[in-house]
C-alpha cells in the first residue's frame, strides 16, 4: 500500500513540474529582436529593414485595457491620383517574432491599394519584456491598436484582418468583437491554445500530458491571468458571420502548427471563406516559397471582397 501510495506522489509530482514547465515555457518564448527578425527576413529573401527605410511611416504608442504600452506603426499608401488609401489592414506577427516579419506582407497590401498598420505583440519587438498569453490579452491589444489607429489612418472604405501564427490566432480570437470588419486572412493559425501545446508537447504519454494540462491551465490562471480554454480561436471561427469572409492558409507541411489546425478551423466557418494550401513548404513560409501564387490568390480574394458595395460583417461590440 506504501508503495502504491509512492508511486502516485510521484507521478503526481511529475505532472505539477510539467504542468508548471509548460505554464512557463509557454509564456516566455525566446524572443527575436528587430534586428535579429531583420536578418531572418533578409535570409529568406525580403530586406524588410530596407522596406522600412524606403517606405515613410509613422511610428505611436498606446496603452492596453491593462495598462501595457504597446508600439505600433502606420504605413500610409498613395495611390496613383496622389490622394491617399481608405482602406486599412491590421497585421499580426507570430510567436516569438516581432514587426518586421510582417513586412513582406506589408508591402503585398500596399502594391494593392491599402494602409497598413503593424503593431509588436505583447513581450516581442520595441515593448518591455513581459509574457506571451497565445492570443488571450493579444486580442484585446489588437482591437485598442485598431480604434487608436483609427485617428491616424482612414478606414473609411473597410479594414481587414492579417495574421500569420500566433497573429492569425490573434486575428480569430478579435475578429467577432470587432464591427464592421470587412474581411480576415489567417495564415498558419492553431485552433486552440490547448491543442497547440499538446502538439509541441511530443511523445509525451496521453496519461501525463492530460492531467499536466490540467496543472498547467491552473499556473496560467494563478500567474497571469490566462484562462486557457478561453484561447479557442476553432470557437470564435464557429461562431463568425457566415457574411465575414475569411482566408485560411496554411501549408501542409507545416511542423510548428500542424496542418491538423487547419482541418478542424476551415470546416467550421459557415458562409463566405476560401483557403490555400500547399505541400513541401514549412510553417509560415509560403509567401517566400510560393511569392507569386501567395500573392494572386491575396488579390483575389481581396477583389472578391471589395467587388460589390454590399457592405461590412456587423461584429459584435
Amino acid at each position: 500500500m506504501v508503495t502504491v501510495l509512492i508511486i502516485f506522489a510521484i507521478f503526481l509530482l511529475l505532472n505539477v513540474v510539467f504542468g508548471l514547465v509548460i505554464a512557463l515555457k509557454t509564456t516566455h518564448p525566446k524572443t527575436l529582436s528587430i534586428e535579429e527578425e531583420s536578418g531572418e527576413q533578409l535570409s529568406s529573401g525580403f530586406d524588410a529593414a530596407a522596406f522600412c527605410k524606403n517606405n515613410p511611416h509613422e511610428d505611436f504608442t498606446l496603452f492596453s485595457k491593462d495598462g501595457y504600452k504597446i508600439h505600433y506603426s502606420v504605413f500610409p499608401c498613395s495611390m496613383e491620383d496622389g490622394t491617399r488609401s481608405r482602406r486599412t489592414v491590421v497585421l499580426a506577427h507570430g510567436y516569438n517574432g516581432n514587426r518586421m516579419s510582417l513586412m513582406s506582407y506589408a508591402k503585398m497590401f500596399i502594391d494593392k491599394g491599402f494602409n497598413c498598420v503593424v503593431f509588436d505583440q505583447r513581450n516581442h519587438g520595441f515593448n518591455e519584456k513581459s509574457f506571451t498569453s497565445l492570443g488571450f490579452y493579444e486580442e484585446s491589444d489588437l482591437r485598442a491598436v485598431l480604434e487608436d489607429a483609427k485617428g491616424h489612418v482612414d478606414m473609411s472604405e473597410g479594414v481587414g484582418l492579417f495574421g500569420i501564427s500566433m497573429g492569425a490566432a490573434t486575428c480569430l480570437l478579435a475578429m467577432n468583437k470587432i464591427p464592421d470588419l470587412r474581411f480576415v486572412i489567417e495564415d498558419s493559425g492553431y485552433s486552440s491554445f490547448r491543442e497547440q501545446v499538446k502538439d509541441t508537447a511530443g511523445h509525451v504519454p496521453v496519461s501525463i500530458l492530460f492531467l499536466s494540462m490540467s496543472f498547467a491551465s491552473i499556473f496560467l490562471r494563478l500567474f497571469y491571468g490566462i484562462r486557457m480554454g478561453d484561447v479557442d480561436p476553432a470557437a470564435c471561427v464557429k461562431n463568425a458571420s457566415p457574411a465575414l469572409p475569411i482566408l485560411f492558409i496554411h501549408s501542409r507541411s507545416d511542423r510548428k502548427v500542424l496542418f491538423r489546425h487547419h482541418e478542424i478551423l476551415f470546416p467550421l466557418k459557415k458562409g463566405a471563406k476560401t483557403d490555400f494550401t500547399a505541400e513541401g513548404v514549412n510553417h509560415i513560409e509560403l509567401i517566400f516559397k510560393r511569392t507569386e501564387e501567395y500573392k494572386g490568390i491575396v488579390s483575389a480574394f481581396l477583389d472578391s471582397v471589395f467587388a460589390s458595395n454590399a457592405g461590412a460583417h456587423e461584429g459584435a461590440l
